[in-house]
């Protein structure tokens, strides 16, 4: 048996992460205001945190203590889901977003140190990409809560969900209008997430995918090239 080598980093592991984020998606949908679907899906960001730091390999002084928030961040809604108030909730719908915008650039840290484009990469951008959606759904709905202003002119008591849909909304630029903000504040947060989610795409995601369309291309015209003839034997020497 072959020991691993502990000095070899092992590769990124973005596909079980952006698999654990659309699971973050999909409680956050079928979360409620009481029981356990109030802060199971806090606990399963803080376990997306978690893992994100991990297969991202960051190395500094502020990855411990992100880890620590993240748990603690966890704990924190367990207590909040037996006897919380939309205050409460909203404090920890923001500290949430703090670390996830904590791990969008440990994500951007590591697959820019990538020496080339692989699925490794394009799949941590994406992760990078969901990540924006959820951010600014959790910072505008903790924002909700602990102002206890209106967010929305349509409805006057969304759910966590609804910012989530929202969010997404607001970052493809696709502008159902069921939905709008209220308030300046929130005009000037769904403003700057339109337009850092159009940024995103236009430079870093189609710059990616570019580079890694080559590099396949590149690849595969290595491997299909012919091996050079072999050299011819040396003539005998002249008598």
């Amino acid at each position: 048996m072959v020991e691993r080598n502990k000095g070899i980093r092992q590769p990124d592991r973005y596909g079980a992460l952006l698999t654990l984020i659309l699971i973050d998606c999909v409680l956050i949908f079928t979360s409620a205001q009481r029981g356990a679907s109030r802060w199971l899906p806090a606990v399963l960001v803080g376990l997306t945190v978690l893992v994100g730091l991990d297969t991202s390999q960051v190395r500094g002084w502020w990855v411990n203590p992100t880890r620590v928030a993240a748990v603690a961040i966890a704990a924190a809604a367990i207590v909040d889901g037996i006897d919380g108030t939309k205050w409460t909730l909203g404090v920890l719908a923001v500290l949430q977003a703090a670390v996830l915008a904590i791990l969008v650039l440990a994500i951007i840290s590591r697959f820019l140190q990538h020496e080339q484009v692989n699925e490794q990469t394009v799949l941590a951008v994406i992760c990078v990409y969901v990540l924006f959606g959820l951010i600014f759904a959790m910072l505008t709905f903790g924002l909700n809560g602990i102002t206890g202003q209106q967010f929305f002119v349509q409805n006057p008591a969304p759910s966590l969900a609804d910012f989530v849909y929202y969010s997404f909304v607001v970052l493809t630029t696709l502008g159902f209008g069921d939905l709008t903000p209220a308030t300046d504040g929130g005009k000037a947060i769904v403003a700057f997430e339109a337009l850092l989610g159009q940024l995103f795409l236009v430079t870093v995601v189609a710059r990616l995918v570019s580079l890694y369309t080559g590099t396949k291309r590149s690849l595969q015209a290595t491997a299909t090239e012919p091996e050079p003839p072999p050299a011819p034997p040396p003539e005998p020497p002249a008598e």
